[in-house]
């Protein structure tokens, strides 16, 4: 699991929802403030620490043996779960009795993952987990994972979406952070012209 969780200075896959959204709600700017070092991520309750300690159930439930790899492209530093030669692996758990939910933020995370560590392919493993297992994870203690509670969804690198949407996108926010600037939408349209 990567140890290093400071978000400021860096934008991360996860974090391309914000980038790929609107720059002038507050939700954005809470989340561009953490960006600067100006706040603290305040992202912490029992289903995210549940989430990353089940991250090595997962890949250990598929045998996925490189974990926790790092790449900085700029100001974009991108961390993985698990890779095989063949594809990403991004971990994801869910409660098992509300179902999982594909999000566009989850399919935009993956493309921008197989981007950074220039792979053509991606597979979300997700699991449902129990109530018990989420007050279990307080302590520190997991179960194996159980086939039957496991989705998975595969994903192609869309090489469009990147080049045509996220790095533009990307590229304003890195110089706006570099020039201490406030972001907006009316900036990046007259970015995208000069």
């Amino acid at each position: 699991m990567i140890t290093d969780h400071e978000r400021d200075y860096y934008f991360g896959a996860s974090d391309t929802h914000y980038i790929m959204g609107n720059y002038d709600t507050e939700t954005f700017k809470k989340w561009w403030a953490i960006k600067q070092g100006l706040a603290e991520n305040e992202v912490d309750n029992i289903y995210t620490r549940t989430g990353s300690l089940y991250e090595s159930e997962i890949l250990d439930f598929l045998n996925v043996e490189v974990r926790d790899s790092q790449i900085i492209i700029g100001r974009l530093r991108v961390n993985l779960d698990g890779m095989t030669d063949e594809a990403i692996i991004e971990c994801k758990t869910y409660q098992l009795a509300k179902g999982f939910k594909l999000t566009k933020a989850y399919r935009e995370q993956v493309q921008v993952e197989m981007y950074a560590f220039l792979m053509d392919k991606c597979v979300i493993a997700a699991y449902g987990l129990l109530p018990s297992e989420y007050d279990l994870a307080e302590y520190g203690i997991t179960n194996p994972c159980e086939a039957d509670r496991m989705e998975f969804y595969s994903f192609d690198y869309d090489e469009e979406w990147i080049e045509e949407e996220y790095l533009p996108r990307l590229h304003y926010l890195s110089k706006c952070l570099d020039d201490d600037a406030t972001p907006s939408n009316e900036g990046f349209n007259e970015s995208k012209i000069s």
